[in-house]
């Protein structure tokens, strides 16, 4: 029996064995138009803590007026004196009613796309609370910069046309677990695997055990069982894995452990113990871990490769690999992918919990987003850089929204409204960049010394011409029965479409359905979803 047909068997029976349900068999659904679908690779980038999609691409505009309560108690809108965004002060007060940032039309930045369409983003709010960058001049910048100091540029200006926007997303919680969970397997509810995690099973299936084949460093990484997750956080342990029987290879201590002699003889002694023990009457569920063990086993050689692509990662990596850990381990999970032992990697960011001083300090929300907008810019380039773009898809996400300021801490709470931003490369069916979906204050008591007199909600869309369009708030009640509010789920039932994942003849995917909402309809969210 060779690999393949032995990993089929005991993935499968292993799987089933532990979900006690039986796998529907299914045809794997052909996507139009896009190639190499089994080469593809997923790259996901966790802003664990709750990011604020209102402070850059779901920006709530509102002319630099706040809504506050005059000496009669009436709701009247009051402009801000001074630079608005020193907001530290104005909406810390008695008479604030939702101390909700809204916008200036001249701050927020709007960029136009190739096709015409555009798109607004929040300004840049410096560390002392102000409208950009002071950069020594009458002018400052507005915008969110990445790369190197010489070579800085505008991170939207530079993705329009690749970002896919999903706003007005609803988590349905504002508790942490449950939504990193939402956001990266599709389901509110225990049990589900990462979507990078189920896209590697899949590959498994299909082509035999890799060493890395989900690596994370981190955040929300469950597997479900279906494979191990390997843990990419220090490249000098994982050199070694290379060439495992020498002393250490990440020092160059070449010095052997073993000889090769001896290495071959415990090899044929494993195999021989681990057939003897297949052909015993063990009861199945041991001889099924007995074979996982003996399939990872045969995973060994493919690690060597890695040793050469993590060098020719961090000699092109503008002299970051060594000083941030992010970029650092980005690098590792990119070498995993060009070495070709790596299929889906989940990259874990922190600093987005800004329950205090959301727009101030050195922990401000805005420059933990320019760090998070740096190491997007940085695999992206990568991946290009070695060959990988055109295959990739890159999914930015976090656990759910912060929107409403919370008073003398001078941060923001949590809201379950939120955003996405996917990329993808040529060969994966993502497409063009487009922003979908929105974000609205709505009037929860319209009178009253409430200070919580507004929330966030999200906007509904509905399917149009093989595209997603916004419906109007105010025609929300006559809309069609087409429309509905975003969801993750929503979001992962076209990516597993895309990814070919629905249908998967394996049957591996029925174990993790998601609601039965989305069993039916796959929306146009990317362009090789647009024929279906």
């Amino acid at each position: 029996m060779d690999r393949r047909d032995f990993m089929k068997k005991a993935f499968v029976s292993s799987l089933l064995f532990s979900t006690g349900s039986m796998a529907l068999l299914r045809n794997r659904s052909a996507l139009a138009d896009v190639q190499g679908l089994d080469d593809r690779l997923l790259f996901c980038i966790a802003a664990n803590g709750a990011w604020d999609p209102t402070s850059f691409c779901d920006p709530l505009l509102g002319g630099g007026q706040i809504l506050g309560y005059s000496s009669s108690g009436q709701l009247l809108p009051q402009t801000v004196s001074g630079d608005h965004f020193a907001l530290n002060e104005a909406l810390n007060t008695e008479s604030v009613d939702g101390r909700f940032v809204l916008y200036d039309n001249n701050d927020v930045q709007t960029y136009t796309r190739s096709d015409g369409t555009s798109f607004n983003i929040a300004p840049y709010i410096d560390t002392n609370g102000n409208v950009g960058e002071d950069l020594g001049g009458p002018e400052r910048d507005k915008t969110f910069r990445v790369g190197s100091s010489s070579h800085q540029s505008d991170f939207f200006e530079t993705y329009k046309d690749e970002l896919v926007i999903i706003n007005g997303m609803n988590t349905r919680t504002n508790a942490h677990s449950v939504g990193q969970r939402h956001a990266w397997s599709g389901r509110i509810r225990v049990g589900a695997p990462h979507l990078a995690a189920l896209w590697g099973a899949l590959n498994e299936y299909e082509n035999g055990v890799l060493p890395l084949t989900f690596a994370s460093n981190g955040g929300y990484s469950a597997t479900s069982g279906l494979l191990p997750v390997a843990r990419a956080n220090k490249k000098e342990a994982l050199v070694n894995l290379t060439s495992p029987y020498i002393w250490s290879k990440s020092q160059n201590q070449s010095q052997e452990i073993l000889t090769g002699n001896l290495v071959d003889l415990v090899s044929d002694f494993q195999n021989n113990r681990t057939q003897r023990l297949l052909n015993s009457p063990l009861p199945p569920h041991v001889k099924a871990n007995i074979e996982k063990l003996r399939v990872a086993r045969l995973a060994e050689p493919h690690f060597a490769p890695l040793a050469d692509a993590l060098e020719e990662v961090e000699a092109t990596e503008g002299g970051l690999f060594a000083s941030n850990g992010a970029i650092t381990q980005a690098g590792i999970l990119i070498a995993g992918m060009k070495a070709g032992i790596c299929k889906g990697a989940m990259l874990s960011t922190a600093g987005f919990d800004t329950h205090s001083n959301h727009y101030v300090g050195t922990s401000s929300h805005p420059l933990q987003l320019t760090k998070l907008f740096n190491i997007i810019h940085y695999v992206r380039q990568q991946l290009e850089m070695h060959g990988l773009w055109h295959k990739t898809i890159l999914v930015v996400s976090s656990d759910f929204g912060r929107t409403r300021l919370n008073g003398g801490a001078r941060g923001k709470d949590h809201a379950p409204v939120t955003s996405t931003m996917i990329l993808g490369g040529a060969n994966t069916g993502i497409g063009a960049g487009k922003t979908i979906g929105s974000t609205y204050l709505k009037d929860i008591h319209p009178e009253g010394p409430l200070k919580t007199a507004k929330y966030v909600f999200a906007g509904a869309v509905q399917p149009s011409d093989n595209a997603l369009v916004n419906v109007p708030i105010d025609a929300l009640n006559h809309a069609q029965t087409q429309a509905f509010t975003i969801t993750p789920g929503h979001v992962h039932h076209a990516l597993r479409q895309l990814l070919g994942i629905n249908g998967h003849p394996s049957g591996i995917q029925d174990a993790f359905a998601l609601p039965a909402e989305f069993t039916d309809t796959v929306h146009p969210f990317f362009e090789g979803l647009h024929s279906r």
